[in-house]
């Protein structure tokens, strides 16, 4: 990997970014910010990143001019990006922004990684905000790779995103990904677990059901995996599909993908007792009965002995 172009500066609420220059930089900061990336791409290949589109056109081609730009049209780009971050923060997010071009064999990657510094350190801000510095004397007590507070990298290799988005606070935070005009969805793995959760809200009765059809059903787009349960299940009308379906697009972080093969978890609360595990085991091994006059009883039937330890 080469690091061909790289800018920061310091963004808060209340920054103001000097003029953007390409900034100097040694091995040990190359290492550093390709660690970073490749700890983004690792993400998306994983399925850890959530599916994003750029919904805004000009910010789109901002990204465009980091990655395939002229010098001139880099440092452009990634002032405005810079602005457009600085705009949506609030008072609590800080401190640098870090906008570069990388090339891997024939491959070229541009991206804007948020770093957050880990240890009080007024040196670290000084050197974001004047940029006389070079960016080696703060990598110690920033973000270590693996643990980046937020980024946008392009091109995302998977063919439905435009971008591979990480960030550590993926639903909280949506300030990042509404500076660059990107829209990220429900990543695969947490979607059905917010698709069951809308199938609950709407038909109860059918949710064990449909939770026990999942794991056999195609992993695909929300509309194609309820298609094919409603296939076995008729009383999953095609109308009842269809309120599903807009519930989930409706959403901050619409559902389009479901990975139908992801780990779900049952959990009964009552009483201030709660049960929980894997749904296919807790379909199996619990029993919830309504007894008359009485209340309910939780049956819970397993082969080992039990381990009973006392928590706060």
């Amino acid at each position: 990997m080469q690091l061909k172009m790289m800018t920061y500066a310091r963004v808060a609420h209340d920054a103001v970014p000097g003029i953007m220059v390409d900034r100097p930089h040694d091995a040990g900061v190359d290492a550093f910010l390709f660690d970073h990336v490749n700890s983004l791409r690792t993400r998306a290949d994983k399925g850890d990143s959530p599916i994003a589109n750029f919904i805004d056109p000009e910010a789109s081609r901002l990204f465009a001019q980091l990655e395939k730009g002229k010098a001139e049209q880099f440092l452009t780009a990634a002032r405005t990006l810079t602005l457009r971050l600085i705009g949506n923060m609030d008072r609590r997010a800080a401190p640098g922004l870090v906008c570069l071009r990388i090339a891997d064999g024939k491959k070229r990657f541009a991206g804007a990684l948020k770093l957050e510094v880990v240890t009080p350190h007024a040196a670290v801000l000084e050197a974001l905000d004047t940029g006389e510095e070079v960016l080696a004397a703060a990598t110690n007590v920033l973000d270590a790779p693996g643990d980046l507070q937020k980024g946008a990298l392009i091109p995302d290799p998977r063919p439905p995103s435009d971008v591979i988005i990480g960030d550590r606070l993926p639903v909280d935070a949506q300030y990042f990904p509404t500076a660059f005009g990107i829209q990220t969805e429900q990543r695969a793995v947490d979607a059905t677990a917010r698709l069951v959760s809308i199938i609950q809200a709407q038909t109860p009765t059918l949710t064990r059901e449909i939770v026990q059809r999942l794991p056999s059903t195609t992993p695909g787009s929300a509309k194609d995996v309820l298609t094919e349960i409603g296939r076995e299940v008729p009383d999953l009308t095609g109308e009842v599909q269809e309120s599903i379906v807009s519930q989930l697009e409706q959403l901050k972080r619409p559902v389009r993908t479901v990975d139908t093969r992801a780990s779900l978890k049952q959990v009964l609360s009552a009483d201030g007792i709660m049960v929980a595990g894997p749904a296919e085991a807790m379909h199996r091994k619990v029993v919830v009965q309504r007894i008359p006059e009485e209340g309910w009883r939780i049956t819970v039937s397993v082969e080992e002995e039990p381990t009973i330890t006392y928590k706060r």
